[in-house]
C-alpha cells in the first residue's frame, strides 16, 4: 500500500464535466479525467465499476469505495485491502487522514466515514 499524501481540498465539491462524479480536490479530479476523459463517460464509468465490483482490481490498482446504502460513509470488501482489514481487526478502528475505518460485524466489509474530532 502506498504512503498517504496530504492533499488540500476545496470548500466545495469539484464536478467532473463528463459524468456526475464529485471530488474534494483538483488532484483526484485530474486523475479521474485522465482515466475517463473529458467527454461524457457515464456508461464507461458504470462498466468500469462493474468490473471492480466483480473483483477486477487490476483495472485501477487501487481500492474503490462505494457509497453505503444504509447510513453514511463508504464501503468496500475487506478482501480489497487485506493489510488494512487486518489492522482494523487488531485495533477495532483506524484513523488515517480524514477517515475513520471500521469493519462490519461479519468482517466482510470495511467501512470508512469522515472522522469528526
Amino acid at each position: 500500500m502506498s504512503e498517504a499524501v496530504e492533499v488540500p481540498f476545496t470548500e466545495t465539491f469539484l464536478k467532473c464535466s463528463g459524468c456526475n462524479c464529485l471530488f474534494l480536490n483538483k488532484i483526484d479530479l485530474k486523475r479521474h479525467v485522465n482515466k475517463f476523459g473529458r467527454e461524457p463517460h457515464d456508461e464507461y464509468l458504470k462498466r468500469f465499476h462493474r468490473k471492480i465490483d466483480a473483483g477486477d482490481e487490476e483495472e485501477t490498482g487501487q481500492v474503490v469505495w462505494h457509497k453505503a446504502k444504509f447510513g453514511n460513509g463508504e464501503i468496500t470488501l475487506s478482501d480489497n485491502d487485506h493489510s488494512l482489514a487486518r489492522l482494523i481487526e487488531q485495533q477495532h478502528e483506524v484513523r488515517m487522514g480524514m477517515y475513520l475505518y471500521t469493519l462490519s460485524n461479519d468482517k466482510k466489509w470495511m467501512i470508512r466515514k469522515i472522522a469528526t474530532e
